[in-house]
């Protein structure tokens, strides 16, 4: 609660940790509604419009990261891109079932999801933190073994904002030929950075939030062993039909975050 302060009132209500979820007000709501509520997958001209809008949406979103469009996969949120990105992955090994790396430090949706994969036959580690919260990258070497299949490290921490060297942590997943998944959806908020940058070579990317409740992103790079993790119609790779409000909202949230 705002207590004095010039222009604020006592009694009004202040949230300070806008990483964790934040309004849009009017200008969200016209971005939202912009080219109509058609069904995207329909072919009259209120769904080509709602198309034009994912189309468009998708495009910024993957200029955000340089990436390619095809390899963006629209998402309910970041628990589904989480839980998309350690499943799928354990579904393309389900015959070589192995190891995976992780840390201590982990967004649920990472961590439980890590759990329900023990329970399944794969064996995980998790990597300790400094008294600061950061993951040595010497650790991660350490850590691997002949079959570890994925390391799962996030890059912004949700809850103290420890920036991770993922950098450093890519390119020893690089060099040992691991597939690399990291959550960055405190990073969208918060940092500047480029995939090509980061020397990734099979690497999963997940961003949500600012704005754009229900609403994420993972980006699956071309040729990456995954699968989907579950099955519907084919309009996005994880399967059902676009949700054009939530594709448009997370492509405006994003353009929004330049502007602090």
């Amino acid at each position: 609660m705002f207590n004095g302060g010039k222009g604020l009132s006592a009694s009004l209500p202040g949230l300070l940790r806008y990483n964790a979820t934040i309004g849009g007000g009017n200008r969200r709501n016209d971005a939202s509604l912009e080219n109509g509520f058609g069904n995207p997958s329909s072919l009259h001209s209120f769904g080509r419009e709602a198309k034009a809008s994912v189309d468009k949406a998708r495009t910024q979103v993957a200029q955000r990261i340089d990436a390619d469009t095809t390899e963006i996969v629209f998402t309910s949120g970041a628990t589904e891109a989480d839980n998309y990105a350690l499943l799928g992955v354990a579904a393309a090994f389900e015959h070589e079932k192995g190891h995976i790396i992780t840390s201590s430090i982990e967004h649920h949706a990472v961590l439980h999801t890590a759990k329900y994969l023990e329970k399944n036959g794969w064996r995980v580690t998790y990597l300790p933190v400094s008294q600061d919260g950061v993951i040595d990258p010497a650790d991660v070497a350490g850590a691997i073994q002949d079959d570890t299949k994925l390391i799962s490290l996030m890059m912004v921490n949700n809850e103290v904002g420890t920036i991770q060297p993922v950098k450093e942590i890519g390119a020893i997943a690089k060099k040992h030929g691991i597939l690399f998944h990291t959550d960055a959806v405190q990073a969208l908020a918060c940092c500047q950075f480029q995939l090509m940058i980061l020397v990734w070579i099979c690497c999963l990317f997940q961003l949500t939030r600012l704005w754009a409740k229900g609403s994420g992103a993972l980006y699956i790079r071309k040729g990456t062993m995954i699968q989907p993790v579950f099955w519907g119609g084919p309009q996005e790779k994880r399967a059902g039909q676009e949700r054009k409000t939530c594709r448009v909202l997370l492509a405006w949230a994003q353009q929004q975050r330049r502007q602090f």
